[in-house]
């Protein structure tokens, strides 16, 4: 039974926006760029991993507000993921900076 304004109880309704049904939000495009990256980082090529980190959140940014969080994700992903390959690499502009888990900044 509807409540007067068009919905039913307990039934989500239908996306409007940029991810509605037939429009293109980047989640598609994405996806591709998202299992790469993650293929990537489990083989330990962080470097390679956060620019496809990178390129998922670039085709995720297409879907504005819609995908703002989901699009962090993969920014957050790519970051840490960029600081891994700083680390492996014993690069020197990394020292210091806050491993994301510690709440510590590392020591020199």
């Amino acid at each position: 039974m509807a409540d007067g304004g068009g919905t039913v109880p307990g039934r989500v309704p239908p996306r409007r926006g940029p991810c509605a049904a037939g429009r293109d939000c980047g989640l598609a495009a994405a996806a591709g760029k998202e299992i790469e990256a993650c293929g990537l980082a489990a083989a330990g090529r962080w470097a390679e991993a956060s620019r496809a980190a990178q390129d998922a959140a670039r085709q995720l940014g297409k879907g504005g507000e819609a995908t703002r969080g989901y699009r962090a994700l993969w920014l957050y992903l790519a970051g840490t993921w960029a600081d891994q390959a700083g680390d492996d690499k014993g690069d020197p502009a990394c020292a210091g900076l806050p491993e994301p888990w510690s709440g510590k900044l590392r020591r020199r």
